[in-house]
């Protein structure tokens, strides 16, 4: 019995001495003791409470003091790069402070302040410092990959900010998911240089168990058919920092910008519109995948329903023709919208012919005819947005033929546009 005592004794007391006080907690009570005088006399009983609760003090920092870091503490100078949602979670130390510094061969300091994990995302929040000025090849610092165990995230989006004085840049990256099951993360930075581009790799602990927890994950399947496609909105799941919406689209016609449409797509929770955080359509073998990001959702849900403004479309158009003789300052309407011829121009080889239409309007099978001759269009340039009085953003672009001798009129076989649906699908809250 006697041998059992001294055994337990022997592993507590190896316990007490491994452990350790926060770096920040034995700065402070140094500072406090080399303020204060000595005094002489024997230690008085009175004392041995407080010593004893300082004792059960430094045991609770000892085992859980990774805890208290990731619920007290916030990242400081990112406010600029929050969205509402972030800079809440932030405000209530629902964060992982890193603090990890690297020094860089110019002497800029690159510091992985924190980060931010659930299941929709891993967000990494970073500083380049130098108090001499970031050097311009500097500025293309971009965190880019993320490793670890069962772990290859790639970015998915980011922005940074640098201060007046251009001493320092402050940036958030946005990466696909971790694995829960992840305890040490490497980050790959690609770092801009005279000579090139290098790759700098810095790891870090992660405590995946503070990951901040799904708020709802549910299937939403409901589809919508346009015109000539259809959209499946598949699953929806919300988090504390994003909400991600996942789906197909099969579309009949395809042209250079489809995919332009799912910006035009809203998430709206109690008849308001969430703000987007971005999207994406990528291919695959069964239609094309789509992502839709918006941030996260507020907590007295009451309503949810996804809004679809426009899908693309494709008409053709019988015998539509502009008269070229004398331009007109008056668009004419195809398919209610808005062609403005606003120049006809002509050099040694070629006819050129300028326009301007709405940003997703295309024309297809365009001609010149002269002399009841099809001159074929041979390519666009100058492509490029610009404002109209009303305030509407339009694209001019000026159509190349080869030489045509007395232009008639501008032949047009089909258009490609925006059809406005306003159509509304409901999500039932579960």
């Amino acid at each position: 019995m006697k041998d059992e005592w001294n055994t337990i004794f022997i592993n507590e007391h190896q316990k007490l001495q491994e452990i350790k006080a926060p770096k920040e907690l034995e700065d402070r009570l140094r500072h406090a003791l080399e303020k204060t005088p000595p005094k002489k006399g024997r230690f008085k009983p009175l004392l041995w409470p407080l010593a004893a609760a300082a004792l059960i003090f430094l045991c609770f920092f000892g085992y859980h003091y990774n805890a208290v870091a990731y619920y007290g503490k916030t990242l400081f100078g990112f406010d600029q790069l929050f969205t509402q949602s972030l800079k809440d979670l932030n405000e209530a130390g629902m964060g992982q402070m890193i603090g990890k510094e690297t020094i860089l061969s110019d002497g800029s300091v690159l510091t992985i302040d924190g980060v931010m994990a659930d299941e929709n995302q891993f967000l990494l929040y970073y500083t380049l410092e130098n108090l001499n000025g970031i050097d311009p090849e500097r500025k293309d610092v971009l965190p880019n990959l993320i490793n670890g165990f069962l772990t290859k995230s790639n970015p998915v989006g980011g922005i940074s900010k640098v201060n007046t004085e251009g001493t320092e840049l402050k940036g958030t990256m946005s990466f696909d998911p971790v694995s829960p099951l992840a305890k040490k993360l490497t980050v790959s930075f690609r770092v801009g240089g005279i000579e090139g581009t290098d790759t700098l790799l810095i790891s870090f602990p992660f405590n995946p168990n503070k990951a901040l927890q799904t708020e709802i994950k549910q299937n939403v399947n409901q589809s919508f058919q346009g015109d000539q496609g259809n959209i499946k909105f598949e699953s929806l799941r919300a988090t504390p920092t994003m909400t991600l919406i996942e789906g197909k689209v099969h579309l009949d016609y395809r042209y250079e910008d489809d995919s332009n449409f799912i910006d035009t797509i809203e998430l709206h929770a109690n008849g308001q519109p969430i703000e987007r955080l971005g999207s994406s359509l990528s291919s695959s073998l069964n239609g094309s995948k789509m992502e839709l990001r918006f941030d996260a959702l507020p907590k007295n849900l009451e309503s949810l329903e996804l809004v679809i403004e426009k899908l693309p479309v494709y008409k053709e158009i019988a015998k539509k023709s502009i008269e070229l003789s004398s331009i007109s300052e008056e668009p004419i309407l195809i398919e209610g919208n808005e062609v403005l011829v606003k120049e006809i121009s002509e050099t040694a080889v070629s006819t050129e012919i300028t326009f301007s239409t709405e940003e997703n309007v295309r024309l297809n099978g365009v001609s010149v005819i002269s002399n009841g001759k099809h001159h074929p269009l041979d390519s666009t340039v100058d492509e490029k947005l610009i404002k109209a009085e009303d305030g509407r953003v339009l694209k001019e672009r000026t159509m190349v033929f080869n030489k045509v001798t007395n232009p008639e009129t501008l032949h047009i076989n089909g258009i490609h546009y925006m059809k406005a649906y306003e159509e509304r699908i409901r999500i039932p809250i579960e």
